[in-house]
């Protein structure tokens, strides 16, 4: 869904994508499925069908903080690649992309996340 994403978004399509989103999710430890938290996937999901989620809380059960610590790893690697405005402030992230005029807001401190327009 990544690869996805970034053929959608991007108008710089990068070298071999998908061998430095494997690269990338492999050094996160998410390229096992198991380990991907499903918010993450809805996220993804969500940009790649032009879907707005309002906020959402994450799933006690599903999110953990050695999970954080993967996912922001994931992202921050990603932020190389996929083209947007990237903001990591501590308690979250925001992203907004542009080129489809959406944004995504993680919050690991509230523990939710949220897709939607920009206006």
């Amino acid at each position: 869904m990544v690869i996805d994403l970034i053929h959608i978004n991007n108008k710089y399509q990068p070298d071999k994508l998908e061998i430095l989103i494997h690269n990338i999710a492999q050094d996160s430890n998410l390229h096992i499925d198991a380990n991907v938290p499903k918010w993450l996937i809805e996220i993804f999901y969500a940009l790649c069908t032009n879907k707005a989620i309002k906020e959402t809380r994450l799933i006690t059960a599903y999110y953990n903080y050695s999970k954080e610590g993967r996912v922001r790893n994931f992202l921050a690697e990603l932020e190389d690649i996929l083209e947007g405005e990237w903001d990591d402030f501590g308690g979250g992230i925001t992203l907004v992309l542009f080129n489809i005029n959406m944004k995504v807001f993680i919050s690991f401190e509230s523990s939710s996340y949220e897709v939607s327009f920009l206006k």
